[in-house]
């Protein structure tokens, strides 16, 4: 069934809002960001390297997500409207997901990701929109458990998550993400036996 996706705007420095894939610069904004030396050195070169490509990635996963879950990857947008010297910069500088699979070696429970411009790290903006998506998607679709999933290397990505309120349970293999070796996060709250959300350790 089909659920319409509203933007969010918990905060006062930023809105979050879902990918169209018809718009233009949401394509390429996916463009840009995920070919940052920065993203690529911890997720890897992708094939989303021109708007169509990223128009095609966004109509096929984020909006089935969407529609499955309810909620998904939203690009963070700035507020504040750019200075008049900065005025070809744009204002979306990140992305923000809440994402959960429907495959057999799914979990049970969405996984928090982000990612942001090289530009815009240090500025809490991860960490603040992590917060925003996490509490949104408890006050209006009740869900209540998150994991949180990095290279255990990734020292800033393990920074955010634990600003975000996820305790570190451990290094894990991570099967639905192609059996890589993952820093695994949760939720203080959730049961020690990660296995009850369909992480096997």
């Amino acid at each position: 069934m089909y659920r319409d996706i509203s933007i969010i705007e918990r905060s006062t420095r930023f809105k979050l809002i879902p990918f169209d894939p018809n718009n233009h610069n949401h394509c390429q904004f996916l463009v840009d960001l995920w070919n940052t030396p920065l993203f690529i050195s911890l997720c890897g070169k992708t094939s989303i390297d021109t708007p169509e490509n990223a128009k095609a990635l966004i109509s096929r996963r984020f909006i089935s997500e969407y529609q499955r879950n309810g909620y998904g990857t939203y690009i963070i947008s700035l507020n504040t409207i750019p200075s008049e010297e900065n005025s070809n910069k744009s204002t979306l500088v990140g992305t923000v997901s809440l994402t959960k699979g429907d495959s057999e070696e799914s979990y049970s429970i969405p996984d928090l990701g982000f990612a942001v411009l090289p530009e815009m790290n240090g500025k809490g903006i991860a960490t603040e929109a992590s917060n925003v998506v996490m509490q949104f998607a408890k006050d209006e679709l009740g869900v209540d458990d998150v994991f949180g999933f990095c290279d255990p290397e990734n020292v800033a990505s393990r920074r955010v998550l634990e600003k975000s309120g996820l305790d570190f349970r451990g290094i894990h293999k991570l099967a639905a993400l192609g059996g890589i070796m993952g820093a695994v996060y949760a939720l203080p709250h959730m049961k020690e036996d990660l296995s009850i959300y369909g992480l096997r350790v």
